[in-house]
């Protein structure tokens, strides 16, 4: 917190990998869901907060759409792309099937939730698109549109505490996470494992090298690091040790 500021120190809490997930629920995704589960019962001492490419900042969640974008079936949608404005946007097939979405959750009866999945089968079906209706097991996804569940920029300064569960380490760069650590901003991360550095032959090159930008940058930022057990702490000991972080 910068020096003369009135304001009480925040604590965001990151749920940007549980917002984006749309596959299975996995370990990691499990801790990071029930971890926002408990920050929702907390709105005057945590907020829950997403990291958002498009503006290069963390944003809140809606209070009113946070339990069905933390929910496993939740999907976040950008429509039309990131840089997509006005009627560009509005006549993209995710920002009208989100829009009968909205109708679709609120209908009153199953007959007039199943007319309204049919018509957005039917705006999909115009050309292939990568927007799903259905998970892999063919259950019914919640799509939520960008602009619906993303509140304010959540602007985080000195003594503000951020705290990364899963990381979502495909969106962060090294540049972000140096600023954050330049402002005061004390970062606490959780780490899971290491195993893509210790055994990177299990997994593709290009994952691996993101995975090791992300962390190496991680480990130098924050302000402390919780593991879940002494091999993992060994691990990451192990690791920073060799790379002088």
């Amino acid at each position: 917190m910068q020096a003369g500021s009135s304001r009480s120190p925040i604590f965001a809490l990151d749920v940007s990998s549980l917002a984006r997930w749309v596959g299975p629920p996995t370990g990691m995704l499990r801790v990071e869901r029930e971890l926002a589960r408990h920050a929702l019962r907390l709105p005057d001492t945590v907020t829950p907060v997403i990291f958002d490419p498009g503006t290069g900042a963390f944003r809140a969640i809606r209070p009113d759409t946070a339990d069905a974008l933390l929910d496993w079936s939740g999907v976040l949608v950008e429509p039309a792309g990131r840089a997509a404005r006005g009627l560009a946007r509005l006549v993209s097939r995710p920002y009208i099937v989100c829009r009968i979405e909205q109708l679709r959750l609120r209908a009153r009866t199953p007959l007039a939730r199943t007319a309204l999945d049919a018509l957005q089968r039917l705006v999909l079906a115009v050309r292939p698109s990568g927007l799903k209706l259905d998970d892999a097991n063919g259950a019914r996804r919640t799509l939520l549109l960008h602009d619906d569940v993303i509140g304010a920029p959540v602007k985080l300064e000195e003594g503000d505490r951020l705290l990364c569960v899963a990381s979502d380490w495909w969106n962060k760069d090294e540049g972000l996470l140096r600023g954050l650590r330049a402002r005061g901003v004390l970062m606490t991360a959780l780490c899971f494992d290491i195993i893509p550095l210790t055994h990177p032959q299990f997994y593709p090159a290009s994952e691996v090298r993101r995975f090791r930008e992300h962390w190496e940058a991680l480990f130098a930022a924050a302000s402390g690091v919780i593991v879940n057990s002494e091999s993992v702490r060994r691990d990451v000991t192990a690791y920073c040790a060799g790379r002088g972080i």
